[in-house]
């Protein structure tokens, strides 16, 4: 296979991936303007909203793991492929049943194939790259996730507005179609350093990984928080603002682009100065716009907060993100690849969107949701006060 033909392959096999989580995120978003109307004419409360936003975690969250040990064991493109179609059919099913019992198995649908192609997906950008430029890779994953994220709530509360519910799904149904054929084209040749990747029995390295833990801990809290945001933010620019359906997705494509920024500042601040800084930053800033949103009487003063939050909660989770990762090289367990590692990882995900958007719409029915804010923000302190103390405990352990 000559050089030019490798290297065009493994470019349609990258932007592959690029396009599916793509089209993952922007049906996964493009619910979030529906919500205020869905929930007034179902008579659907917060708690009802929330549970329909985590069908799409549940199922996430005990198959990312599966899909991650399934992807060394098969290689990652047919799991990929598999993902694609799983991710149309889940807009094929909003689009034929847009009630709340057709959203949510979309939507779960949806969560099964995210599952797999996140996993997959990023085995595969990152076998593509190789080690030296696997950060790189992972970044063009989080691109690519940040532009679904802005393209969708604007595009589905646009045509929410003009042309009623099902035509955005139907769309995503039928990009999703023509993805998954030109996946099944571009599979036929092998590309050279996409393998199997499972590794002969290893031993686990003793002792107790508090970094790896640590940082799972605080990537669970802050990704809980995120997706508690996607909740609350549609809701509250409904009942406190009157934002329309196109107003809310324009609000929302401007949080998307707080988070977009801030993931590649976090990224470049953390390798040039370390976690720490970057990382009380990151908290101190979420756990400010917070207290924002729970003061916020306009929606000049609403907007800014929420920005914040986001922008912050991004530039956490990507020095967490990072660590975590290092962590997992360090203590890595028997026969697992570069997929269980990510399958791992989007786990602790799953799950801070199951928490996030479960727990968060059942919490404000129970209290005001001003309390909630306040909460949250109050739950990032001891956090900021490690991060900050920390070279003190290190000094501490090292003397003693």
């Amino acid at each position: 296979m000559t050089a030019s033909l490798l290297a065009r392959r493994r470019f349609r096999l990258v932007w592959l991936v690029w396009l599916a989580i793509f089209l993952d995120t922007l049906l996964f978003t493009g619910v979030l303007p529906l919500l205020p109307s869905l929930g007034e004419s179902e008579c659907l409360s917060d708690g009802g909203l929330g549970i329909i936003l985590a069908a799409y975690s549940f199922s996430g969250l005990f198959l990312c793991l599966p899909f991650g040990l399934a992807s060394d064991c098969w290689r990652p493109r047919p799991i990929l492929i598999f993902g694609i179609i799983g991710v149309a059919m889940g807009g094929l099913i909003i689009s034929l049943a847009p009630t709340p019992w057709g959203i949510g198995v979309g939507r779960f649908m949806q969560g099964m194939s995210s599952a797999a192609l996140w996993t997959s997906g990023m085995a595969i950008a990152s076998q593509q790259a190789g080690p030296g430029k696997r950060a790189q890779a992972i970044g063009q994953i989080y691109s690519a996730a940040s532009a679904g994220e802005l393209a969708g709530p604007l595009l589905s509360g646009f045509l929410f507005e003009r042309t009623g519910i099902t035509t955005f799904f139907r769309l995503v149904a039928i990009l999703g179609a023509a993805l998954a054929a030109g996946a099944i084209l571009i599979s036929k040749g092998q590309v050279p350093g996409e393998r199997r990747e499972w590794p002969g029995s290893v031993e686990m390295q003793g002792g107790r990984d508090w970094a790896l833990w640590g940082n799972a801990g605080l990537f669970l809290i802050i990704i809980s928080i995120f997706s508690m945001m996607l909740l609350f933010s549609p809701l509250l620019m409904f009942r406190r603002f009157a934002f329309g359906p196109a107003a809310i997705g324009l609000a929302l494509m401007g949080w998307n682009l707080a988070v977009f920024g801030s993931q590649i500042l976090g990224g470049r601040w953390a390798d040039r100065a370390g976690g720490r800084l970057p990382l009380m930053a990151g908290l101190a800033a979420t756990g400010a716009g917070l207290a924002g949103l729970a003061v916020a009487q306009t929606a000049w003063q609403f907007l800014p907060a929420l920005y914040l939050v986001g922008g912050g909660a991004a530039i956490t989770a990507t020095v967490v993100t990072a660590q975590f990762s290092t962590a997992w090289e360090r203590r890595k367990p028997a026969g697992t690849g570069l997929g269980a590692a990510f399958g791992a990882s989007n786990t602790v995900w799953s799950l801070g969107f199951l928490i996030g958007n479960g727990i968060g719409g059942w919490l404000v029915t129970v209290v005001p949701v001003e309390t909630v804010l306040w909460g949250l923000g109050a739950l990032l302190v001891p956090f900021v006060v490690v991060a900050a103390a920390y070279p003190l405990l290190r000094r501490g352990v090292r003397s003693a």
